[in-house]
């Protein structure tokens, strides 16, 4: 996944980059690194690390599949979700 990847699923949920890594479970500051395509060295990244792609993955699939199904898990909160309360999101 590229850095423009990430921040495409991120801004397709509509979420700011504190939420986002909130619910991925890391610092909103490495998402910016990550979103920027850097690293805290300065170094140029090509890709996403592979933990925090796979993540966010799962969060935009759990939501977009539980839009349909009308219910959705959130990873770090456990909770479920009607898929009206999805939109909210």
């Amino acid at each position: 996944m590229t850095p423009a990847e990430l921040r495409g699923l991120r801004t397709r949920l509509g979420w700011s980059r504190e939420r986002a890594a909130g619910q991925i479970g890391i610092s909103p500051r490495a998402l910016a690194y990550y979103e920027d395509g850097v690293n805290s060295r300065g170094t140029t990244l090509i890709a996403v690390p592979r933990p925090v792609a796979l993540a966010m993955l799962a969060v935009h699939f759990a939501i977009e599949v539980g839009a349909e199904t009308g219910t959705v898990a959130t990873p770090s909160e456990g909770e479920f979700y009607t898929a009206s309360e999805v939109e909210k999101l």
